[in-house]
């Protein structure tokens, strides 16, 4: 944990909060398991590591609880938009209030995904 928001006293608080979450809430669970398995698989030097596939997929789920947990302190800072370029469903549906659980500066996150090409039928860019 090296970058200055981590250093927050509220990181730590935060991300006690989403592990406790991730330990107790099956939908959450699964929301975080699969961002973990999209997160290796798109990833290239795992595809070549012998590293332990539990190992694999505990590392990227701390990623991110740590992530989400350095959003809520920059959210709480009054910094509650984020523009990502493509899509990260995670954050999406946190945005979108599937999610009521977590802490509360992530309920006030405005997550903005720019995607290329068309946009989903179900999910036309406003």
């Amino acid at each position: 944990m090296t970058s200055e928001v981590e250093k927050e006293s509220d990181f730590q608080i935060y991300y006690e909060e989403l592990q406790s979450l991730y330990r107790k809430n099956g939908l959450f669970e699964s929301m975080v398991n699969s961002f973990a398995q999209k997160y290796l698989s798109r990833l290239e030097w795992q595809k070549r590591e012998q590293t332990d596939d539990i190992r694999k997929k505990t590392l990227a789920t701390m990623y991110l609880l740590e992530e989400s947990a350095c959003i809520a302190c920059i959210v709480k800072k009054r910094w509650p938009v984020f523009v990502y370029p493509g899509s990260i469903k995670t954050f999406e549906e946190i945005s979108e209030g599937l999610h009521p659980e977590v802490p509360e500066p992530l309920k006030q996150m405005i997550w903005v995904s720019i995607c290329r090409g068309n946009p989903p039928r179900d999910r036309p860019y406003v």
